[in-house]
Order: structure tokens, then C-alpha cells, then sequence
């Protein structure tokens, strides 16, 4: 069996490689596997992540896919291990009637939860059953899936077909108790059945019998509002006078969902929460909030964030239904509240704009007078360009982002110094891109032509100036020169270095010499030091499709790849494993990518047959349609299900072969569903 060695090198004995990858736990997915020797020597392990699907990957690799089948379905089950053995391999060869049999079978298999391989019965099962094979997703969802999953809608469906409409109903009813994803599909079968009413009094009742029941109230809500209108349309208005809106909290909630279907509805909420009493119950229902979406930190006054944002949300209202006049105190209040800065820039933007049409001028005499006392911070300045900006007063802002740049200077060589400058250009970068742009670019210029010789400075600007602002990025990076200057300067590579490499790589300014030099070098820098720099090189060059240039670094790379990266943003070895073959590829050299699956590559993939079926896309892609065919039918041995692909590989010279393929496979095993399938699809 060939072996890559470019896939194989590494400073440990190849051997203990091997049982490292097999008896390492589900987070580590790349194998180095002799299929021999790991068939005949080495046990699966219960505990690991998808090792039967795996065990049964490597089997099918050597034997006929039907003939595996045969012999389960003539042999008596040993263990669970066993049932999940064969389940597999029946539901990968389309063997429909034996998985419905498997799975009767299994569901009367004593102790099985207790099995140390219980934890991949319901991923085994949930793969081995067709997603339209109806007697077979019932007794799964009976059986083994108790909790659903995302196939539901199409289980539904084909039960509707059946025209047992009536047994399907009695069926929701009971699964409906398990949990609220069951009660959610019922609500939507009876929806679309004209016979919704009784479960939304259900709920309502509910709510009624406790108003305490604050998850109760939001999972109604979050019902009734269904963005994607499953369960119909149901009036919640009643529940503006019920007792669920008598705490403050609840009220401010409650009035997000009115906003924009109802805003003087909306507004009743919102007033009666500010004259409600802020309790400990309006404390311990913010507190559950934070644990349920993204929200403020936990070290945020309860009370004064949810002011901060009652207020902010009915001055909105009040300004956007025409009563300016009713939002000046509100801005008033919360430009006095001091929250942090993101929330006083968005507060300080709104106030400009109720001021402007209220006529005051309340909020900006307090800021004007603030200057003596807070010019020195950049938040200052951004909130006051963010007031003038809500008063659409534009050359206002540029006085104002004009004046912070002449407080905070450029510190050539002292990027903590430097800053708060830095945070002011980036307001201005965000604040008009478009109508304003010549005066953004001017800016722009200006910074990077002072900091040409300053890399750390440089490079802050460079992501800032992304690919947004291209004519600043083609004039002064587009060369051989700034940006792997630049670069050298920054000891490892993360994400941000990743993505500055590629958005000023990705112009199209440079000439196709240049651009080869500069990958060149930037090659080089990262060679320096591979394993910190050689994973965000790789991967703005994979982003490019710069494979001549990625395919030698992810070689090197993977020769002195970690099993654990110590970073996010750097490749372990599977990954890095991954992207070379990925750029083999793409890059049409499947051949290269052919003899890493040969050598043990497994990847990231549900099964092998899925590395295989790239190859074989590869291969047609390069004309090589016998290629093709060959890796094809290797691939369907280890699953047949991969005909689902035919988009992108059945092109007109491999046809004729598929259609033979599948034909033969119909007359050597008259019991698989997949080429009546596949035929189906080629015609």
C-alpha cells in the first residue's frame, strides 16, 4: 500500500503514531491508520467520537459492501456493538427492509443504554435511516430518537401522504409531552389543518393560571411571533392589561415585541415599565437574560441598564411617531447616565436626532461644556460626532473628528501612545463610506504616509482600510515591499494578520509578476517561524486559490503540526491535514490527494467515502473519466448513498458508465433502494 511522505512525516516512530490517532477521544479526528493492521490489532473504543462508523469505513475499504450485509443479516447480533455494526453497513448499502428490521430488533435489545456504546446509537441509527424511508423514521423516533431531530417536517410529510392524517394527530399528541420541539410540530401540523385553536388556549390558559411563569410567557410570545409563520398568526394583544406586564422588567420586554407591529401599544409598555418599581423579581428576570443571549456584563447596575434601555427604546418611539417634544427629557436623562461607550455613542447619536426636531439644544450645551474636562478621552469626541450625526449636521462631525486628530498625535514607534488616534480613525472609517468618501480617503492617505516606516502603526491602519477602502490599499501596499515589511514585524500570525494578507492580496491592481514576489516572500517570513505564521499564510493563500504557492507550505507545515494547536487561529494537524488535501484538489492534482487517502488519511469528513467522492470530482473535473469511474465505485462501496453528488459529477462522458454502474448493482443485490434512486436522477 503506498504511503505519502509528505502525509507521514514526523519525528515519532510511525507505529505509535498509528495507536495514538485510534485511542485518541472524539475531539482529535485525523488517523494514521495501516487498515490492516488497525482491523486485525487494535479494539474500537466505545467512548470515541464516530469509531464504529469508522471501524465499519475501514471494513468496506477491503470488502463488498453487499456481501458485508449478507453475512450480518444471516449472523445473530453479539452485542450492542455489534447491532451498530451492521446497522451501519445496512442503512450505507441501501438495504431499507433490514434496517427496518435491525431496528425493531434493536429496540428489544436489553440493557442497551447501559452499553458502553450507547452514546453512538442514536448517530449510527440516524445515518443508517433514509430520510423518506417512513416505517423506518418512526420506529426511530420511537425507539431510539425520542427527542426528534431536524427531518421531522419531511417524517410529517410522508406520514400526511399516507392519508393518515387522523393517526398522525394521536401520535403528536403523545410525543408531544416528551418535549416542546414535539408540541411545536404538533402546533404547526394542526396549523396547517384548520385545528390550531385548542393548543393556543392551551397555552394561553396557561399563562393565565401562572403569570409568574416568565419562560411560559416567552416561549407563547416567541410562538406567536414565529418570524417564519408556522404556527399561523394569533393575537397577543390581551396581553398588554394581564398581570405578565406587572413588573418592569416584563413590561420593557414585552414591549420589544410590539415594536414595529404596534408602537402605540408599544409605547404603553414601555411608559408603564419606568413607572413601575424596580423589584427583585425585575433583577432575577434581567439576571436569567444574561444566560440566555448576548447581553451586557453581569457587573452592569440591573436597574440602571434596563432604564438605560427603556429609555432609549421610547425616545426612539416617541421621536419616530412624531413627538419629539416627549423624547428631550428622556435624552436628556440618558446622556446623563454615562453607560459604557458603545450604548453612549448610540444614546448620544439619538438624542442629536430628537434635538433636531424638538429644537433644543439641552443635550449639546452639556457637551460643549464638557470639553474642558473630558478632551483628553476619544470616547468624548465620539459621542460628540455621534450628537451632530444624529442632527445630520456633517461638517459638524468633521470639525469634531478634525479636532480629536490634531489632540491625539501620531507616536512614530509607540503604538500605546498612538492609540486613541487610532480609535478616532476608526470611527471615521465607519462613519461615511460613501457620500463623505473622498474626505475618509484624504485621512486614510495622510495616516498611512506618516507610518510607511512604522509597522506596528502601519498594520492597525491596514485593518482598518480592509478591502473597503481599495484606493488607499492598491496605492500604497500593492508592492513588493510594505506588506512583507510590514509583516515581518509581528512575531506570530492570527486571524487579523490572515485577513490583512488576504484583502490586499486579493487586488487587483497587482501584476501577476508582483504578486508572485510578494507571495514569495511572505512564504519566506513565514518559513521563519512555521508554526506561528505558516497557518495564516495558508489560509489567505487557500482564500485566493493560490495553491502553487499554499501546497509547499501546508507540506512543511504538517511535518511539524501539533495535535492540539495552541491557538485558535493556528492549524493542528488535522486541520492543516485537511487544507492540503482540500488544495490538491482544487488545484486538480487528485492524484497527490489519492495517495493521502492511501496512506490513512481519514478527514474531517462523515465517512471515507466522502474523501473518496472528492477525489473522484476531482478526477472528472481533469477529464481522467476512467479515474473517475474507479474512485466512484470505490467510494459507493463504502456508501452508496454518495449518488447524491450526481449534480456535480455526472457530467456526459461519465454517464454512460454510471448508468452501467447502477444498473449492475440493481442485478447483483436486487434489495438495495440506491440505483432505482440513481437512475432515477440520471435519466
Amino acid at each position: 500500500m503506498h504511503r505519502s511522505s509528505d502525509f507521514y512525516s514526523t519525528n515519532k516512530p510511525a507505529r505509535s503514531l498509528f495507536k495514538e490517532r485510534i485511542m485518541r477521544s472524539f475531539q482529535t479526528r485525523l488517523g494514521f491508520a495501516l487498515l490492516s493492521l488497525i482491523a486485525l490489532t487494535l479494539p474500537v473504543r466505545a467512548d470515541e467520537y464516530r469509531s464504529i462508523e469508522r471501524e465499519v469505513d475501514k471494513v468496506l475499504q477491503k470488502r463488498d459492501i453487499g456481501d458485508v450485509s449478507a453475512e450480518y443479516a444471516r449472523s445473530a447480533p453479539k452485542s450492542l456493538e455489534d447491532w451498530l455494526n451492521r446497522l451501519s453497513v445496512f442503512g450505507r448499502a441501501g438495504h431499507n427492509v433490514r434496517v427496518h428490521t435491525a431496528l425493531t430488533q434493536l429496540a428489544a435489545v436489553p440493557d442497551r443504554e447501559n452499553s458502553p456504546f450507547s452514546y453512538q446509537l442514536r448517530e449510527t441509527a440516524r445515518r443508517a435511516v433514509a430520510i423518506d424511508d417512513f416505517p423506518s423514521r418512526k420506529l426511530y423516533y420511537e425507539n431510539i430518537e425520542l427527542g426528534g431531530d431536524e427531518h421531522i417536517p419531511q417524517f410529517m410529510r410522508a406520514w400526511i401522504n399516507s392519508g393518515d392524517v387522523g393517526g398522525l394527530d394521536k401520535w403528536l399528541e403523545a410525543k408531544a409531552g416528551l418535549n416542546e420541539s414535539w408540541f411545536d410540530h404538533w402546533l404547526n401540523f394542526r396549523f396547517e389543518q384548520g385545528t390550531s385553536d385548542p393548543l393556543w388556549r392551551k397555552l394561553e390558559d396557561g399563562i393565565r393560571a401562572d403569570p409568574s411563569n416568565w419562560y411560559g410567557i416567552t416561549r407563547y410570545i416567541s410562538l406567536a411571533t414565529d418570524s417564519g409563520h408556522r404556527y399561523g398568526t394569533r393575537d397577543i394583544t390581551w396581553l398588554i392589561d394581564s398581570p405578565v406586564n406587572d413588573s418592569s422588567y416584563r413590561a420593557y420586554r414585552i414591549a420589544g415585541i410590539f415594536q414595529n407591529r404596534d408602537n402605540a401599544l408599544a409605547i404603553r409598555l414601555l411608559e408603564r415599565s419606568l413607572n413601575l418599581p424596580f423589584k427583585s423579581r425585575d433583577t432575577a428576570d434581567y439576571s436569567s437574560q444574561l444566560h440566555h443571549a448576548a447581553a451586557p456584563r453581569e457587573a452592569v447596575d440591573p436597574e440602571k441598564q434596563v432604564r438605560f434601555w427603556t429609555k432609549t427604546a421610547l425616545a426612539r418611539l416617541y421621536k419616530e411617531t412624531g413627538q419629539p417634544l416627549k423624547a428631550q427629557p428622556l435624552v436628556e436623562e440618558l446622556a446623563a447616565m454615562k453607560m459604557e461607550p458603545y450604548e453612549d455613542v448610540n444614546s448620544y447619536a439619538l438624542a442629536g436626532g430628537v434635538q433636531a426636531a424638538s429644537g433644543y439644544r439641552v443635550v449639546e450645551a452639556k457637551i460643549l461644556q464638557d470639553e474642558a474636562t473630558n478632551q483628553g478621552s476619544p470616547a468624548y469626541w465620539i459621542q460628540r460626532a455621534a450628537y451632530y450625526g444624529g442632527r445630520g449636521e456633517k461638517e459638524t462631525v468633521w470639525t469634531t473628528y478634525r479636532h480629536a486628530l490634531e489632540i491625539f498625535p501620531y507616536v512614530r514607534g509607540d503604538l500605546n501612545t498612538s492609540r486613541p488616534r487610532i480609535e478616532i480613525v476608526n470611527r471615521i472609517v465607519a462613519f461615511d463610506r460613501y457620500s463623505d468618501r473622498d474626505i475618509t480617503s484624504g485621512i486614510l492617505r495622510k495616516e498611512v504616509k506618516a507610518a510607511l516606516e512604522d509597522a506596528h502603526y502601519l498594520f492597525e491602519l491596514a485593518k482598518l482600510i480592509d478591502t473597503d477602502w481599495d484606493e488607499v490599499r492598491d496605492e500604497f501596499f500593492v508592492n513588493e515591499d510594505v506588506l512583507p515589511r510590514m509583516m515581518a514585524a509581528r512575531p506570530k500570525w492570527y486571524g487579523h494578520e490572515s485577513s490583512v494578507i488576504e484583502a490586499i492580496m486579493g487586488s487587483e491592481a497587482w501584476t501577476p509578476a508582483m504578486k508572485q514576489a510578494a507571495w514569495g516572500r511572505l512564504a519566506a517570513l513565514a518559513r521563519r517561524d512555521l508554526l506561528h505564521r505558516g497557518s495564516a499564510l495558508a489560509k489567505a493563500m487557500s482564500w485566493e486559490g493560490e495553491n502553487k504557492h499554499v501546497i509547499p507550505i501546508l507540506r512543511e507545515y504538517l511535518k511539524i503540526a501539533p495535535e492540539r494547536a495552541e491557538n485558535n487561529d493556528f492549524y493542528d494537524r488535522q486541520q492543516c491535514a485537511d487544507a492540503l488535501f482540500d488544495a490538491y484538489l482544487e488545484s486538480g492534482v487528485w492524484q497527490a490527494a489519492e495517495k493521502m487517502y492511501l496512506a490513512g488519511y481519514e478527514g474531517s469528513t462523515e465517512k471515507l467515502g466522502d474523501s473518496l467522492r472528492k477525489i473522484a470530482l476531482s478526477a472528472a473535473n481533469a477529464g481522467r473519466t476512467e479515474d473517475a469511474l474507479r474512485l466512484w465505485k470505490a467510494a459507493s462501496n463504502i456508501d452508496r448513498w454518495i449518488f447524491r453528488d450526481f449534480e456535480y459529477f455526472a457530467k456526459p462522458p461519465l454517464i454512460p458508465g454510471l448508468r452501467q454502474f447502477y444498473v449492475d448493482m440493481k442485478k447483483a443485490d436486487p434489495l438495495t433502494s440506491i440505483p432505482d434512486r440513481a437512475l432515477a436522477i440520471l435519466k
